[in-house]
């Protein structure tokens, strides 16, 4: 009897051991994906965060951006002939498909674009190393558009005129290329909420493309006269690179 007793007793002790080691067995997958869960909704709530202090503290433009491809590399200034105190950012290309997204009517000005002949543009974008404290130039962009013929270069040219009258408290003709102007604007700056910054843009035509340069300063730190006579140079030296292309056409 006793021997039937100890017989039961351990097959009731046995029965409660395997079912201990199946619920462990069932469990630990389980708890292995919660885990492996918890530490990639870790990494994307990270990774989120991150996004956001991009785009409230990062620059447009700021971090590196190469176009796959395009044509007009060579038709701008090369980088090394720029101050030591600017930084080399980013280069970037934009279809006519890019210039009309930011259009109210998409639709219409991609048809403009399209009559005009518009190819491809191309700028390149230099930030100074100090360029929260610099008063200026604190961003200089150049860039060149590529039309198919001179007519279309110019009607660009004529309704990006049209564009920025409205937007700038000072535009005027300026002495470069085939024809070209230069405007003014004052826009809140990137660095401080209580800071203004001028930007200044010169747009021009040469033969069948147009060139542009844009540069951003501390409000009331410099000159307009400054201002100009260094925008004025850098048009120059894109100018020159746009003749020296257009004319091997």
């Amino acid at each position: 009897m006793i021997q039937w007793v100890l017989r039961i007793r351990k097959m009731q002790i046995s029965w409660v051991y395997n079912q201990r080691m199946n619920n462990t067995d069932l469990r630990s997958p389980l708890f292995k994906a919660i885990r492996i869960a918890i530490i990639y909704v870790g990494i994307a709530l990270g990774g989120f965060f991150v996004l956001i202090l991009i785009a409230l503290y990062v620059p447009d433009n700021f971090l590196l951006r190469t176009p796959a491809s395009t044509r007009l590399k060579n038709w701008l200034p090369d980088k090394i002939s720029f101050p030591q105190d600017m930084i080399y950012v980013s280069e970037s290309n934009t279809t006519n498909e890019e210039v009309a997204d930011d259009y109210p009517d998409e639709k219409e000005l991609a048809q403009y674009l399209e009559d005009w002949g518009r190819e491809e543009g191309y700028t390149l974008l230099f930030v100074s190393k100090d360029r929260c404290t610099s008063k200026g130039p604190r961003t200089i962009r150049l860039g060149v558009i590529l039309h198919k013929d001179s007519k279309g270069a110019r009607a660009y040219l004529d309704w990006l005129q049209m564009r920025d009258l409205a937007r700038s408290y000072k535009l005027e003709d300026i002495d470069i290329g085939n024809y070209g102007y230069v405007f003014w604007e004052e826009r809140n700056s990137r660095c401080s909420e209580v800071e203004k910054e001028i930007r200044i843009e010169v747009i021009f035509q040469r033969n069948y493309a147009l060139g542009s340069v844009a540069m951003t300063y501390l409000s009331g730190e410099n000159t307009e006269e400054e201002i100009l006579k260094t925008a004025h140079e850098l048009a120059n030296m894109v100018d020159s690179r746009i003749l020296e292309e257009t004319t091997q056409r």
